[in-house]
């Protein structure tokens, strides 16, 4: 098990409003632009088809973070920590 399935399960036990992901470097792109904001499906198809060159750790955080939604968790955010961006709210 790979720690997004941990924070997966804790915060489904927990029943959390909001998982985190931080990662080095995995930010989800498209056409150039960081993607700030995706449906389940939208995920869902990006995790099924593969067709982004995203690295492995990112199709990873994308996968349990439309897994925690179905399961009931209602935010999840995906953070790139090389990044100076702002926590979300």
């Amino acid at each position: 098990m790979n720690s997004d399935g941990i924070a997966l399960e804790v915060a489904e036990a927990m029943q959390a409003m909001k998982i985190i992901y931080l990662s080095a470097g995995d930010s989800v792109v498209v056409n150039g632009e960081i993607v700030r904001q995706l449906s389940i499906s939208e995920t869902e198809d990006i995790v099924k088809k593969r067709r982004l060159p995203l690295a492995v750790g990112a199709y990873s955080k994308l996968d349990h973070a439309a897994r925690a939604c179905r399961l009931g968790v209602p935010r999840v955010h995906l953070l790139d920590g090389l990044l100076d961006e702002a926590l979300p709210e």
